[in-house]
């Protein structure tokens, strides 16, 4: 479950789905599929976003251009 935002720097707890971003990440196993849920606050979000390692891993970057403020939220479905 989501509760706060996926960089540690920060920490902001999840209220409302606002601005943002959210991105769910689909997995298959030998065992079947597994769904887990990302978020960046919209502050973090103006200045990093996910980065998906080959591995399965899940890293912040940062942004190569800022992002607006006052973005809506963004959900991202990202196969697996």
């Amino acid at each position: 479950m989501l509760t706060e935002c996926f960089n540690t720097a920060c920490g902001k707890k999840l209220d409302y789905l606002r601005n943002g971003r959210v991105v769910r990440m689909m997995r298959t196993t030998g065992t079947g599929k597994s769904v887990e849920h990302f978020w960046l606050c919209g502050s973090c979000y103006g200045k990093f976003d996910f980065e998906f390692k080959p591995e399965g891993s899940v890293v912040l970057c940062r942004r190569r251009s800022n992002v607006s403020a006052g973005i809506s939220p963004l959900i991202d479905y990202l196969p697996g």
